[in-house]
C-alpha cells in the first residue's frame, strides 16, 4: 500500500522531522559544551561521588574564606550557578554564613566574607546531602562527611625588644592569631640551660610601639624644621588588637604581640630558655595549642670587665689580654714588648664582656699617646654616635667591642692609662684592670700603583706612572712589567733597603721602556716580599682603584698608554663608529688607520689578524663591520680574549680594548636618558598585531594580522 504525502501532511512531516534534527543537535550541543567546559573522563559508576574538598586536614591557614566541594560528574548546566543558602545540599557545623554558588558545573563553593571567615582554633564538619542529584540523574549513595581543624594558637617568630637588666631580657614575642595575656603567662616559662631550676612564669605585657610617619620640612635661614604628618599611616605593633567583655564584664584584650620577661632578675653569667607547653588558648575558638617546644636559648650577661685590645696581628684578628697598664709618662713597659703587634693599618677596638656605647669611651678613655697627635681643631670623635646593642640575645663569650676612631700611628707604643668612669648600657661600671698597654707594628709591606688619571695619557714630558710601596725593613724589588709592541722592552726593577717605616715612591718610566714611541704597556708587577692579603681586609685609601684590566688586582696589575689621540668606539650590532680626536688641540684626526681585531691583554702584538678595516674621513670618523659579523667572522672567543681598536698615524699608535674598563657608561653620562648594552640576535626582532574589531562574541571567527620586523641600521625590515 502506497501512501502519499499531500502538500499540508509533508509540511507537518517536516516540521517534526526539523524538531528531530533540533533536538539531535541540542543533544550534539550539550555533548560538545560537556567537551569544552570539563575536560574531565567520563564517569563510568551510577552514583554520584565527590571527588575533591577543599579544605581539609589540620592546621588549615587564616584567615579561611572558602569551602568547596567537587563532585564527579556535572551537578548543574553552565549559567545555573546561583544557589539560595537554604536549599543548600551542604551544610557546615558550626555554623558560618555562606554565600553559595558554583563555580563550574561539578564545584559548589561557600564564600564568606572577611568579617564572618573560617574562626581560628575550630574544628569544623562539612556534610553533603543525598538530595543532590548529577545532571545525569546520579545521586550519592550516602551522605559524604569530612572534618578540618584550623590553625591552634603558637608563636610564629620572636625578638628581643631591650634588657632591662643583665639577667632581666625582653622578648617580643608574635603569635599566628591573638591571645590573651593570662594564658601567654600561664603556657610560657622562663627556664635554665638544663631544664632544671627555676621554671619562671614570665610576665606579659603590650608592645607600646607606634610608629608614624612624618614628612620634614627644612627652614631656610633657621634653626629648625617643619613637621608635617604624612606619607604611610600610622603603624601599630600590633595589627590585629581584639577587645572583648567576659561574663563578670570586665574588659579582656586579645593580641597578636606581647613582651615577655621574667618576673624577677635571671641569675648572672647562666644559660636560659624561653620555652611554651601545650594550652595557649585562642581569643575565638576552643582548641588549645599543642607546641611544646624552646622558643629562644640564651645567656645572661656576665659582670662588666675590660677584656683587651682587638686588632690584626699579621692577618689574624686578635684579642690581646687586658694587663696592668704602664706610667703615663712611659707608655710602653717592656710587659708589651712580649704582647703582639697590632697592624697600624687595621682598625683597632677596645673589647668588653657586655655592651656599652662609644660615647662612654670618648668621655673617659686616656690614651697616651692620643688620637689628636697635637691637634687642638679636630674632634676624632665627632661622628661617632651612640648604638645600643641590646636588641639581641646574648651568648656566654661574646666580645662587645668598641672601635677607635683613627688608625694608630706605626711602630708605637700605647698605654691604655685609664678607663674610670665607664659604664656599660646597664650603668654598671668597670672592674679591674682598667687599662693596658699594648704596642703597633710597622706598616706591612705594600705594593700600588698609581698615574695621574686612568686611561689614555697624554704625550708630555711631566705625565708617567708611579709605583708606590711601603717598607718595614726588607728588600723590595719590582720585576716583570714587560712592554707589549712587537717585541719585548727591559724589566721595570726598583730596590730599596734601610726604608724602616716609609713610603716610596718609584717611577716606573713608561716612556723609557716604549723607547720614546707612543705605545702601550700593561703587566703585573711582582713585589718581595709579597705583601699582606687578607679575605675582606682593604688599605683604606684604594677601595675605588682600577688598574684597567677585567678582573685585575690593583696592586698588582697594570695598563699603561702613551698616545697622542683620544678614541671613541661605538660598537653595535650592525656596524661600528671609531671617532678619533688629538688630545692636545682636541680636533678630529683624518686618514688614520683603523684596524678591529681579537687579543688579549697578557699577548700584545700586531700580529692578529685584522677583522675589520678602515681609514677615518674629515671629521675623524670611521666605519666598520658590526659585532654580528665581527663574532662570526673571528676564531670562538677565549675567556681573556677582547676586541680591540687600534688607531695608527705616522709613527703614533692608541689601542682601545673594547671591554668593560673603558666602556662609558651612557645611562649615567645620559642621565637616564638612554643606554646601551649587547643583547642576543633575536633581541632585534619586534613583532606586533592588530585585529579587525575591539570585541568578540564567543564562536566568533577573529580575523588578525601579525607584522614581524627587524630592527637594523635602517628603518625596519621585513
Amino acid at each position: 500500500m502506497n501512501n502519499k504525502i499531500g502538500p499540508r501532511c509533508s509540511a507537518a512531516v517536516a516540521a517534526v522531522a526539523a524538531k528531530a534534527v533540533l533536538a539531535a543537535a541540542g543533544i550534539l550541543l550539550a555533548q560538545a559544551a560537556w567537551a569544552v567546559f570539563d575536560s574531565a573522563a567520563l564517569p563510568a559508576d551510577s552514583d554520584l561521588k565527590v571527588a575533591r574538598v577543599v579544605p581539609e586536614g589540620d592546621e588549615v591557614p587564616l584567615p579561611g574564606r572558602q569551602i568547596v566541594v567537587t563532585f564527579d560528574r556535572p551537578v548543574v548546566p553552565i549559567g545555573l550557578m546561583a544557589v539560595n543558602a537554604a536549599a543548600s545540599p551542604v551544610t557546615v557545623s558550626p555554623s558560618v554564613n555562606c554565600q553559595w554558588h558554583w563555580l563550574d558545573p561539578r564545584s559548589l563553593a561557600c564564600e564568606l566574607n572577611a568579617a564572618e571567615a573560617l574562626v581560628p582554633a575550630t574544628r569544623y564538619t562539612v556534610t553533603v546531602a543525598t538530595a543532590i542529584t548529577a545532571q545525569d540523574g546520579a545521586k550519592l549513595k550516602s551522605e559524604y562527611r569530612w572534618a578540618f581543624t584550623t590553625e591552634r594558637p603558637a608563636v610564629k617568630g620572636y625578638s628581643f625588644a631591650t634588657w632591662r637588666s643583665p639577667g632581666t631580657p625582653v622578648v617580643r614575642l608574635v603569635f599566628n592569631q591573638p591571645v590573651t595575656q593570662d594564658t601567654v603567662e600561664a603556657d610560657l616559662h622562663f627556664g635554665d640551660q638544663a631544664g632544671v631550676g627555676d621554671q619562671a612564669r614570665v610576665v606579659a605585657t603590650p608592645d607600646p610601639y607606634d610608629r608614624e610617619v612624618f614628612y620634614v620640612l627644612p627652614l631656610p635661614g633657621e634653626p629648625g624644621a617643619l613637621a608635617l604628618p604624612g606619607g604611610t599611616p600610622a603603624v601599630k605593633s600590633d595589627d590585629r588588637l581584639t577587645i572583648q567583655t567576659n561574663a563578670a564584664g570586665q574588659r579582656i584584650e586579645a593580641r597578636r604581640v606581647w613582651l615577655v620577661s621574667p618576673p624577677r632578675e635571671l641569675p648572672m653569667n647562666a644559660g636560659a630558655r624561653l620555652k611554651i607547653a601545650p594550652g595557649l588558648r585562642s581569643y575565638a575558638g576552643p582548641l588549645l595549642g599543642t607546641e611544646h617546644r624552646t622558643i629562644v636559648a640564651f645567656d645572661t650577661f656576665p659582670e662588666f670587665r675590660f677584656l683587651g685590645v682587638r686588632c690584626l696581628v699579621g692577618t689574624t684578628s686578635t684579642l690581646i689580654p687586658a694587663t696592668t697598664p704602664g706610667s703615663a709618662t712611659a707608655p710602653g713597659p717592656a710587659t708589651a714588648l712580649t704582647q703582639p703587634a697590632c697592624n697600624p693599618l687595621s682598625r683597632v677596638s677596645l673589647a668588653f664582656s657586655a655592651p656599652l656605647i662609644a660615647p662612654e669611651i670618648k668621655a673617659h678613655l686616656v690614651l697616651n699617646p692620643d688620637l689628636l697627635n697635637g691637634r687642638t681643631d679636630y674632634d676624632p670623635w665627632a661622628n661617632i654616635y651612640p648604638w645600643s646593642r641590646l636588641g639581641s640575645p646574648h651568648k656566654r663569650g661574646t666580645e662587645y667591642t668598641v672601635e677607635l676612631p683613627e688608625h694608630l700611628r706605626a711602630f708605637q707604643p700605647y698605654s691604655i692609662v685609664s678607663l674610670k668612669g665607664v659604664r656599660d648600657e646597664f650603668g654598671r661600671g668597670l672592674r679591674a684592670p682598667l687599662g693596658m698597654d699594648f704596642r703597633t707594628d710597622h706598616r706591612p709591606p705594600r705594593l700600588k700603583v698609581d698615574s695621574p688619571r686612568r686611561g689614555a695619557r697624554k704625550e708630555r714630558a711631566d705625565d708617567h706612572a708611579a709605583v708606590r710601596h711601603q717598607s718595614h725593613g726588607h728588600r723590595h724589588s719590582l720585576p716583570q712589567a714587560h712592554e707589549r709592541r712587537q717585541c719585548h722592552g727591559p724589566d721595570l726593577q726598583s730596590t730599596h733597603r734601610s726604608c724602616v717605616g716609609h713610603r716610596l715612591c718609584a717611577p716606573a718610566k713608561i716612556r723609557g721602556l716604549l723607547d720614546g714611541q707612543s705605545g702601550v704597556v700593561t703587566g703585573t708587577l711582582q713585589p718581595h716580599p709579597t705583601p699582606l692579603n687578607v679575605n675582606g681586609y682593604q688599605y683604606f685609601d684604594e677601595a675605588d682603584d682600577d688598574p684597567g684590566i677585567p678582573s685585575g688586582r690593583p696592586d698588582h696589575d697594570f695598563f699603561a698608554e702613551v698616545t697622542p689621540y683620544q678614541v671613541h668606539v661605538k660598537l653595535g650590532a650592525y656596524n661600528t663608529l671609531v671617532w678619533v680626536t688629538s688630545l692636545d688641540k682636541g680636533l678630529p684626526v683624518a686618514n688614520a688607520r683603523v684596524r678591529l681585531y681579537r687579543d688579549n691583554y697578557r699577548g700584545l702584538t700586531a700580529a692578529k689578524p685584522v677583522l675589520a678595516e678602515a681609514v677615518t674621513d674629515r671629521d675623524g670618523v670611521a666605519q666598520l663591520a658590526g659585532r654580528n659579523f665581527l663574532e662570526r667572522a673571528a676564531a670562538p672567543l677565549s675567556p681573556v680574549e677582547t676586541f680591540m681598536v687600534r688607531v695608527d698615524v705616522d709613527k703614533d699608535v692608541a689601542l682601545l680594548p673594547l671591554d668593560g674598563s673603558f666602556m662609558v657608561d651612557t645611562y649615567r653620562a645620559s642621565r637616564g636618558t638612554f643606554w646601551s648594552g649587547f643583547g642576543e640576535q633575536r633581541d632585534h626582532i619586534h613583532a606586533w598585531g592588530t585585529t579587525a574589531q575591539g570585541v568578540y562574541k564567543l564562536g566568533d571567527t577573529v580575523q588578525y594580522k601579525v607584522y614581524l620586523r627587524n630592527q637594523t641600521i635602517s628603518p625596519w625590515n621585513p
